[in-house]
């Protein structure tokens, strides 16, 4: 799975509020709920102008008062020059880093898993189900819980929702996936600090590969911020390996 074939399934797995195409990516918009959702994602395969990719995307942020965000791809053959042009470009701009991240991924028909025994694979919830636990994991208000109502509502595409409680019916982890074609996105992991370390996440993980393969999936992949080494280390334990890199380069505007 190249590149672009990636960036695509995960663009169509995890959806923004709103997204306009423009020739050389895409614009997307989730009222700032997170990067990802409301940042330019450029194509890896296109050429353009610099100047007019910067001043159509500060006028797309802008209007929308949000801070210009552009996501910055480093992957591991030519264009990468062409991303570094654009980096060093926005950073004369003005624009900071932010969020150095890995993406990470597995071929699945090469690898073999094994659910956990005793119970910890978790709860098959809807979505709905899912994101009030996960509000309760990390803690974001009301209406950041509507804006990612609204985005779960639009993932067209088949997804498995997992929550795992302790013993008093209290959520202690989640995560999700979700199959675009062949490619298995893994996303929203999250366990509750006071219970880490207690093989949560593994298990989630695990259960939901296994969920993956069953519907037909070739390949799965995630995301880990650089800085969550724990993470990165649980990941490659289960044998995701690191494929490129991105990060993202921000402007206020005013």
């Amino acid at each position: 799975m190249n590149l672009s074939e990636l960036e695509i399934a995960a663009r169509d797995a995890w959806p923004a509020l709103e997204e306009q195409e423009q020739p050389f990516g895409v614009l997307r918009y989730s009222n700032g709920v997170n990067r990802r959702s409301n940042s330019l994602n450029v194509y890896a395969d296109v050429d353009y102008q610099l100047g007019k990719l910067v001043d159509i995307t500060e006028q797309f942020f802008r209007q929308r008062r949000q801070p210009a965000i552009v996501r910055i791809l480093c992957p591991d053959y030519a264009v990468q020059n062409k991303f570094h042009h654009l980096d060093n470009y926005l950073s004369a701009c003005g624009y900071a880093i932010e969020a150095l991240t890995q993406v990470m991924s597995l071929d699945l028909w090469q690898s073999e898993f094994t659910v956990p025994t005793g119970g910890n694979v978790g709860i098959v919830c809807d979505r709905c189900t899912w994101l009030q636990a996960r509000q309760g994991l990390i803690g974001f208000n009301d209406e950041q819980r509507n804006i990612h109502q609204k985005i779960l509502g639009k993932i067209a595409c088949p997804s498995r929702c997992l929550v795992i409680e302790d013993a008093t019916g209290f959520p202690v982890s989640c995560g999700m996936a979700v199959l675009s074609g062949a490619a298995l996105g893994i996303y929203g992991l999250a366990t509750k600090e006071h219970h880490r370390g207690r093989g949560y996440a593994s298990a989630l993980v695990q259960s939901l590969l296994q969920w993956g393969i069953s519907q037909g999936a070739r390949y799965a992949y995630l995301q880990v911020e650089s800085s969550n080494t724990v993470a990165w280390r649980l990941y490659n334990d289960l044998g995701f390996s690191d494929r490129y890199s991105y990060w993202y380069r921000v402007k206020q505007l005013h």
